[in-house]
């Protein structure tokens, strides 16, 4: 069992690291990259892990009680059997982390019927953040949701063919974080997308997702200035939400492309 106690390797870039069993009692790994690391039985207790990304990473076993993980991200991390005694959890990213048990809760049920369990989380936590233009939460569930997919556009298809708007919204937006989304899949997204149908609201999930398919970056400025609503009393709101932060929104980062392991310093 490799050693580590009160290391300090804060910024560190950890992605794909080995540390199975590592015993990292009180170390200081602020705001490292530990995504996809393989931390399965490690000892983190009272380490200091806040701001650190450990997207995908699996820590299933591990002792993670007193530890910091205030604002990292954890989405689809794996994290059934660790001991989490008093971890500091505020502000983290737990979208699609894997708990190692059923999950329940009304909008697991929702995703379950709807034939996108993936995307469970955005649904739930992210459901009114998305509808009401705060697109940086929603985004993060929807990265995460389409991390863990197992079929990604067999599912994004069940969101588009929802009749609940709010669900086609997500459905738009995962179709624009997708980057190798199918023809047919912009097809459908192309013949759902009107005036007459969710209109404005769309057009703004899709310019919030950023460099949307270049076949439907033409859609979203007429759509977004349309004055024909549809049915949806919320889409002129989304209209001028949109024009107001068109550039705040554009600049919203890409997903990230999963990294080739790097060896720890």
């Amino acid at each position: 069992m490799e050693t580590l106690d009160s290391v300090q390797w804060a910024d560190r870039d950890l992605r794909g690291r080995e540390l199975r069993g590592a015993s990292l009692r009180g170390a200081s790994l602020k705001r490292c990259r530990l995504d996809d690391a393989d931390l399965r039985g490690a000892d983190l207790w009272g380490a200091n892990l806040a701001m650190a990304s450990l997207r995908r990473a699996d820590l299933r076993g591990a002792r993670l009680s007193c530890a910091s993980f205030a604002g990292a991200d954890l989405r689809a991390a794996r994290l059934g059997g660790a001991e989490l005694f008093f971890c500091d959890l505020g502000g983290a990213h737990l979208a699609c982390a894997d708990f190692g048990r059923p999950r329940t809760t009304r909008h697991h049920v929702l995703a379950r019927q709807i034939g996108c369990p993936s995307f469970a989380d955005a649904l739930g936590g992210s459901y009114l953040e998305a509808s009401r233009m705060r697109a940086g939460l929603a985004l993060l569930a929807i990265d995460a949701a389409l991390d863990v997919s197992p079929d990604p556009e067999r599912e994004i298809r069940a969101l588009l063919g929802a009749d609940d708007w709010r669900v086609f919204v997500f459905g738009a937006m995962a179709v624009a974080r997708r980057a190798a989304a199918s023809r047919e899949l912009v097809a459908l997204l192309r013949d759902r997308l009107s005036p007459r149908d969710v209109g404005a609201a769309a057009a703004a999930a899709l310019l919030s997702a950023g460099h949307a398919p270049d076949a439907l970056r033409e859609l979203c400025p007429a759509l977004a200035a349309s004055a024909d609503p549809g049915p949806y009393r919320e889409a002129p709101r989304w209209s001028k939400l949109l024009r107001a932060r068109l550039e705040h929104i554009r600049a919203w980062p890409r997903p990230d492309a999963r990294p080739e392991p790097q060896p720890g310093r």
